[in-house]
């Protein structure tokens, strides 16, 4: 597992070794997207990698806090990459998904969403 990373944090760098990773948003399960991106660069290449959205944003709990699955990346090459993100404030989360229960709540201040990759 890599993270938790706050997603207002600038050239993150981690290792990664080659496979297919999982990306979960921490903080709630009512996820809006919009234009948010996350790009993996090389740091010996220049080789970028884009994350894909995830076809099942699968729910679940991570690290005793609300994840959800917003995307997919799959790494060719084992190495260090520096993680980007674009558009880190287009991203919005509340605590629940539920219509009625997300109707009154707030969204999530920018500064307390962390992102993890598995």
């Amino acid at each position: 597992m890599i993270g938790p990373v706050n997603i207002l944090s600038k050239d993150r760098q981690i290792y990664l070794e080659a496979g297919k990773y999982k990306i979960l948003c921490l903080g709630g399960w009512g996820v809006e997207l919009n234009e948010f991106e996350i790009k993996l660069k090389e740091i010996e290449g220049a080789g970028v990698l884009n994350s894909r959205k995830a076809k099942w944003p699968v729910q679940s709990y991570v690290l005793n806090k609300r994840a959800k699955r917003i995307g997919t990346v799959e790494v060719l090459k084992s190495g260090n990459y520096i993680l980007e993100f674009i558009h880190p404030y287009s991203l919005r989360v509340k605590k629940s998904n539920l219509f009625f229960a997300s109707r009154f709540e707030k969204f999530l201040d920018t500064k307390a969403i962390d992102v993890v990759l598995l």
